[in-house]
């Protein structure tokens, strides 16, 4: 986790120039910023994106755990870095974040923008208070059908 709680901009307003790997087929990104432009250069080629935490906030203790979740994306967040994204060719998509009621919107997005995605792996973390989990199954409900 950031040591300030702010997230590293791997590609800033002013850099101007290509990606430097434009056959690459996986990245994982610990604590993504949703202000990086770095998203909306990566290569069409990637097949695996991981946006996560490490180690990931379910693997906190009590202790940590508000710190931790303080520090994760939201689910709008997250939607806001994936459009920023062309990835074609995407197959494995990790993501881990909190609620904030986008997840529809989130997966109808996913269910658009990368059709040979194949598998989804989540981790969802509900907003402090809540009790429910049906939004979860609604959501995805709403990406299948």
């Amino acid at each position: 986790m950031p040591s300030n709680g702010s997230s590293l901009l791997w590609w800033p307003d002013s850099l101007d120039a290509s990606f430097p790997c434009p056959a690459l087929e996986s990245l994982l990104i610990t604590f993504p910023c949703p202000d990086d432009k770095l998203y909306s250069r990566l290569p069409p080629t990637l097949r695996s994106l991981s946006l996560a935490s490490f180690p990931h906030a379910s693997y906190t203790d009590r202790h940590w755990a508000e710190t931790w979740r303080a520090n994760l994306l939201s689910s709008s967040q997250v939607l806001a870095i994936l459009q920023q994204c062309s990835l074609p060719n995407l197959e494995y998509l990790e993501l881990e974040y909190v609620d904030d009621s986008s997840e529809r919107e989130l997966f109808r997005h996913l269910g658009t923008a990368s059709p040979k995605l194949a598998t989804l792996k989540i981790r969802r973390y509900r907003p402090i208070g809540v009790q429910s989990v049906s939004a979860v199954r609604e959501a995805l409900h709403a990406y299948v059908y």
